[in-house]
């Protein structure tokens, strides 16, 4: 019963604001970020700078 009621609980999560992105879980889907969290950045001589 607790399982299936955290289980329950964590996939009705919606737009969970994370540090490393924005979480909705689904059945299928359990680590949940999506590609608002993906960044990709360019380091150069020690500097860096967004690229996507």
């Amino acid at each position: 019963q607790y399982r299936t009621a955290l289980r329950d609980a964590i996939v009705s999560t919606k737009e969970l604001v994370g540090t490393h992105g924005i979480y909705t879980f689904k059945p299928d889907d359990r680590y949940g970020s999506d590609q608002r969290g993906v960044v990709i950045v360019q380091i150069t001589k020690g500097q860096w700078k967004f690229v996507l």
